[in-house]
């Protein structure tokens, strides 16, 4: 009796052994898959802010706007294109920042615009004189995918145009 119960014992274990093993095994793949469709997405959305940001970089009035640093005039043309990229793709944040980094307008919060800015993604674009983009923790403490371009005019760098939005 003695050997029936211990042999019970070691196939419940066996048994608990096994279901924990497919558990974790399970919860694994379930992790990669979930970071596999995250990293595919943010990959997606930031092709997205690229394209919406040549757009933007290309349009005549603004070029206009900003070779003049004439503010009201870049915020007239800016502010049509963010109020339909925030309605229709979620834009929260859109920037035009000067060489040295000092934030010229901010198209979502023009009473906001002017200092210095310290985003990675900013200092990164400046750096590499080419696109940056990543997630980052704003100073309100919220997350915001950016995405920042270095902006050229007839070959010469003339600023830099940064999308973004905010991540719940």
């Amino acid at each position: 009796m003695l050997s029936l119960v211990i042999i019970l014992i070691g196939i419940q274990s066996v048994l608990v052994f096994y279901q924990k093993h497919k558990v974790q095994a399970f919860a694994d793949r379930l992790n990669s898959e979930f970071l596999n469709v995250y990293e595919k997405s943010i990959e997606s959305d930031v092709n997205k802010f690229k394209g919406f940001i040549s757009f933007i970089e290309n349009d005549p009035n603004i070029r206009q706007a900003w070779l003049r640093k004439d503010r009201k005039s870049l915020l007239k043309h800016s502010l049509p294109i963010y109020d339909k990229l925030r309605l229709k793709h979620n834009i929260t944040h859109f920037y035009f920042h000067d060489l040295d980094k000092t934030n010229f307008l901010r198209v979502h919060a023009v009473e906001k615009s002017g200092g210095k800015i310290d985003h990675l993604t900013l200092g990164s674009a400046s750096f590499t004189q080419k696109t940056s983009a990543g997630i980052e923790l704003g100073t309100l403490g919220q997350f915001a995918l950016r995405v920042v371009v270095p902006w050229r005019i007839n070959g010469e760098l003339a600023g830099y145009i940064e999308l973004g939005e905010e991540i719940d």
